[in-house]
Order: structure tokens, then C-alpha cells, then sequence
């Protein structure tokens, strides 16, 4: 099972911080799991036919305001090439109306809110899925996508909003560089909190 977590940046020299989260986190997952990043300025078809190559079994996108129109753009084009493939959609800008996205965009999965653990259980579930074989619209299935929370997804028409999940705990992050990763030349970000400070 494989799963290529794409980021669109706004520009090259930008890397992405939250696909790398979700890959150290999930590290010692049994699936295949490859980044890869383009911008917003690479052509659709140059972008759809890298992805395509892949051949992932899941695609899963982080979306921001300035690359979301482009996400969902690419969406349509990848169900149209290859509709067995699954989308997964994450990040700020779908977040906050998942259902929304979901109703509105070819895609199957949104993660709400952060999605390190969310994501984690999500990749449990579909090593599961296709190492059994099991149909796609089994009961089994359906009740251990509603136990994940954090995760809005399309079942058989209809949209199903889970549970928001509890905040992580910071000191549970995997610290998402790899010294193998070249950043010559690229802004490399880091966080040191999450959210509103003055939320209450």
C-alpha cells in the first residue's frame, strides 16, 4: 500500500513541514510512503503525470489558501486518469469545513484539525484494508473509519464527520529532517507551538 504525500509550495524554495510530520510520524508503519513537492507555478499536466508515475494508492494533499484552487483542480484530473486512486486532503484550508470540501471536490478523506494522529490511525486502517483485500464497502470497514477522529469521509454518498480529536501533545512529535534530505538553497521551517496563543 502506498501513499505519496504531495505538497504544492507557493514557491521553490519553500519545503513543506507538514508532510514531513506525517511521515515520521507513521515511520515504523509497514507501507510505502514517498514526498513529493511541487509549486503552484509547475504546469497541471507535468504535476498530474509525476503523480500518476507514482502509482500510489493514495494521494494525500496539504492545503493552504494559496495552492487549494490548484489542489482541487489536480483532484478532478487524477480521478479522470485513474479513479481507483483515493484522495486524502489535510491542512488549514480544509479543516474548518470538511464537508464542504468533501461534497464539492473528487476526493475521499479530509483530516481535521492537526493530523499526525489522525493520519497515523488512517494509515493503520488502509494497511489493513488492502492487506486483507476487503471490500471497499464493508460494514467492518465503515465502522473503523467512524472510530477515527479528526476524519471527515465520503461512504456511500453521504458525508460522515467524525469526532474532532484532542490536541496532541507536542513532546509525542517525531522530528520530521532526515540529514539525507538536500535543502541547498530551500527555507527549511520549524515550530515551536501550535495554534492560537491566546485562544481560551
Amino acid at each position: 500500500m502506498k501513499i505519496l504525500l504531495t505538497a504544492l509550495n507557493s514557491k521553490f524554495i519553500h519545503s513543506n513541514l507538514a508532510v514531513r510530520y506525517l511521515k515520521a510520524y507513521t515511520q515504523k508503519l509497514d507501507y510505502d510512503c514517498t514526498i513529493r513537492e511541487f509549486t503552484i507555478n509547475d504546469r497541471r499536466e507535468r504535476v498530474l503525470e509525476k503523480i500518476i508515475g507514482e502509482r500510489p494508492d493514495i494521494v494525500a494533499f496539504s492545503c493552504y489558501i494559496w495552492n487549494i484552487e490548484y489542489i482541487k483542480s489536480l483532484a478532478v484530473l487524477i480521478k479522470l486518469v485513474e479513479p481507483k486512486i483515493e484522495i486524502l486532503f489535510g491542512g488549514p484550508e480544509v479543516s474548518y469545513d470538511s464537508c464542504s470540501v468533501l461534497k464539492n471536490t473528487p476526493g475521499e478523506y479530509v483530516t481535521t484539525g492537526e493530523g499526525e494522529e489522525t493520519y497515523d490511525e488512517f494509515v493503520k486502517f488502509q494497511i489493513e484494508r488492502f492487506r486483507k483485500s476487503e471490500e471497499e464497502n464493508s460494514q467492518a470497514n465503515l465502522l473503523r473509519l467512524k472510530s477515527i477522529r479528526g476524519l471527515c469521509f465520503k461512504w456511500q454518498g453521504k458525508i460522515i464527520l467524525n469526532e474532532p480529536r484532542e490536541l496532541i501533545d507536542m513532546n509525542k512529535i517525531v522530528f520530521p529532517y532526515k540529514i539525507e534530505e538536500n535543502f541547498k538553497n530551500k527555507i527549511v521551517y520549524y515550530e515551536s507551538s501550535r495554534g492560537c496563543p491566546i485562544n481560551t
